[in-house]
């Protein structure tokens, strides 16, 4: 009997735990369900309340200014500092230009008869200028570009083409 009452009392406590760790396992589970909804539902509320903000592009950066006083140009970039670099070649791109004629004229006499050939020939060739007048008017970081709009006086240009023709002379 007393064998017997040990096998009952052992199949009762392999029972039991074996109900105790069906129980802890479905609370665990559950509990965990629950966290994980938490924890969504904690994210998404996030995002909603602060969404990625898509900031347009500035005027100046897609049309640039246009003047009878001054050139002006953008150019964007990874940092401010190759955003101004393209902003500036952009600016030597559209004023760096030298423009050459060569005019010919032949005279052809036969006897009574004179005639007059031209040949005229216009060559435009792109060449280096120096823009150190050229100055960041406007600068803007969006995201992960740089934007800049560069300047240049006309009048100040033209002072300083003078300048360096009159020192090559």
């Amino acid at each position: 009997s007393h064998n017997c009452i040990t096998k009952y009392l052992m199949a009762s406590y392999a029972d039991f735990r074996h109900r105790v760790i069906g129980i802890m396992n479905q609370q665990f589970t559950h509990i965990v369900r629950i966290l994980f909804y938490f924890i969504a539902i904690q994210f998404l509320s996030g995002c909603i309340a602060n969404p990625v903000k898509h900031t347009a592009l500035p005027n100046w950066v897609q049309a640039p200014p246009q003047s009878d006083q001054a050139f002006f140009a953008t150019g964007s970039g990874i940092s401010l500092f190759e955003a101004e670099k393209n902003a500036r070649l952009s600016l030597a791109s559209q004023i760096k230009v030298n423009v050459s004629d060569r005019l010919e004229t032949r005279t052809i006499l036969d006897g009574a008869f004179h005639r007059e050939y031209f040949d005229q020939q216009t060559s435009v060739n792109v060449s280096d200028i120096s823009l150190s007048q050229a100055r960041v008017v406007k600068q803007v970081k969006l995201g992960l570009s740089w934007y800049a709009l560069v300047k240049v006086e006309r009048q100040a240009l033209i002072s300083q083409q003078q300048r360096q023709l009159k020192q090559s002379i």
